[in-house]
């Protein structure tokens, strides 16, 4: 006969490596998985199944990412757009992120004076930026009992970003910010986009 086992009780055997619901519904990471046990991962781990008096181990072989993480940039000079300038950043971003992309360099003034005066001086205006598109991929790879690695997809770069999207960064906003997986120029000079993990 078969018999229902949503009674089962779940644990894993290395929480530093991989997690599950007692519940047995879900094996996760908790994104607070130590880096020293991963890094000397050479055989697979196990989630413990428990039903009355049966045991079953379900066992994983986990791929770790490699690092440092690999960052794109769809453009790496975010030129200020001559004689385009907005009242409020957030409220204008979707209306310039594809005219940004697009533009040739004769379209761009990266002089920071401009001809047009405000006549309202009440009124504060912002120089708009071209924006560029960030992409982060990683290989990922467990290792071997003799300390090789063995890459999964064949050392193919994998895409990342949506899973790491939270952790985009620039060393300084007064020249760059992210938002929605954009780095959007703010003002002249120089920044790094990193991930903060």
């Amino acid at each position: 006969s078969i018999q229902s086992i949503s009674k089962a009780v779940c644990h894993s055997e290395n929480i530093y490596l991989i997690q599950v619901y007692s519940n047995c519904n879900h094996v996760y990471f908790s994104g607070h998985e130590r880096d020293d046990f991963f890094d000397h991962i050479n055989s697979p781990t196990s989630i413990i199944i428990r039903y009355e008096k049966f045991l079953q181990r379900l066992h994983f072989t986990i791929y770790i990412p490699e690092r440092p993480l690999r960052i794109e940039l769809s453009d790496t000079k975010l030129s200020r757009i001559n004689g385009w300038f907005v009242t409020n950043r957030d409220d204008d971003e979707q209306k310039i992120e594809s005219s940004t992309n697009g533009l040739d360099d004769d379209d761009i003034d990266d002089d920071e004076d401009d001809d047009d005066d405000d006549d309202d001086e009440d009124i504060k205006c912002y120089p708009v930026y071209q924006q560029s598109l960030i992409h982060v991929y990683t290989k990922f790879y467990r290792t071997t009992q003799n300390g090789d690695r063995i890459y999964l997809f064949n050392k193919y770069n994998v895409l990342i970003t949506p899973f790491i999207r939270g952790h985009l960064e620039t060393d300084n906003i007064r020249v760059a910010i992210i938002k929605n997986g954009r780095l959007i120029g703010i003002g002249p000079g120089k920044t790094n986009v990193r991930v903060n993990i």
